[in-house]
């Protein structure tokens, strides 16, 4: 059985004329079973400290039907 992983990227830039920062992978989507993942949003400017984006995602399985995910990715 092959499950997939998705990985949530995050890339910035303070300087569009000079390009962006090198990917890094600042989350992994839980792998479903026998289903997948799809429909991934990332909530910017959602925390007033600026620490914490929020994620979401829809898991489609064929036993569990559809499910609407949720988690936070907290910077230091």
């Amino acid at each position: 059985m092959l499950i997939w992983a998705l990985a949530v990227y995050l890339s910035y830039s303070g300087d569009l004329l000079r390009g962006w920062s090198k990917p890094k992978v600042i989350y992994t989507l839980p792998p479903v079973a026998d289903g997948y993942n799809y429909g991934f949003h990332a909530y910017a400017n959602y925390d007033e400290t600026g620490k914490v984006i929020p994620l979401s995602w829809t898991q489609w399985s064929e036993t569990e039907s559809y499910l609407i995910a949720m988690a936070n990715v907290t910077f230091s």
